[in-house]
């Protein structure tokens, strides 16, 4: 939801097993390449880590994806080279990649609150 106006502009969930929890979001086209989708990882990271101590983060994206790429890896994320999934998307055989990290070195109090 974006906070000046309460417009809803994509979501984001998680899925915990463990220790570990899958994250991911999705901004509607409008308001993307705003820095909304860091904000919004950073602060679901951070809620994993406070509320249910999750140690490992992960993230799946379309290996098109370059900004959901380039997202995770500059959030300390790295590609996990043994996970490449094909899946039928939109018509199209798609190619997705796993990016891991850990929650603790990615999660900054200092710089994320929930």
């Amino acid at each position: 939801m974006l906070k000046a106006t309460g417009a809803v502009i994509g979501d984001c969930a998680f899925y915990l097993d463990g220790d570990r929890a899958e994250i991911g979001c999705n901004i509607s086209p409008a308001y993307q390449r705003r820095g909304l989708a860091r904000e919004a990882l950073q602060t679901l990271v951070a809620y994993c880590a406070e509320v249910y101590k999750v140690a490992l983060i992960r993230g799946i994206t379309d290996s098109r994806n370059l900004s959901s790429i380039r997202l995770q890896e500059s959030l300390g994320m790295v590609r996990d080279r043994t996970f490449e999934n094909r899946i039928q998307c939109k018509g199209e055989t798609c190619t997705e990649y796993r990016f891991e990290g850990d929650c603790r070195a990615i999660f900054s109090p200092e710089r994320t609150t929930i």
